[in-house]
């Protein structure tokens, strides 16, 4: 076969294969816009639920914290 066909061989297989994932990484991405009208349904009520739990944590939360800002407790004067 010899080093230049060698070469003139690769080089051809190299491009090949270029064009082989070029055109499989635009298929894809058209083949993954079909699915993401499902996925939105299914990533909005996923967000709605984190939502619903990060509320229901603040509000459990909440009484909590009112417990450190009382009056006692936020006075300048140091402790003898």
């Amino acid at each position: 076969m010899g080093a230049p066909k060698t070469a003139d061989f690769l080089e051809k297989a190299s491009w090949t294969l270029i064009a082989i994932i070029v055109v499989l990484s635009i298929a894809a991405v058209g083949f993954s816009e079909g699915k993401q009208h499902h996925d939105n349904a299914d990533e909005s009520q996923i967000t709605k639920q984190v939502e619903e739990a990060a509320d229901a944590m603040q509000q459990a939360a909440a009484p909590a914290s009112a417990d450190f800002n009382t009056e006692s407790n936020a006075t300048d004067e140091p402790a003898e």
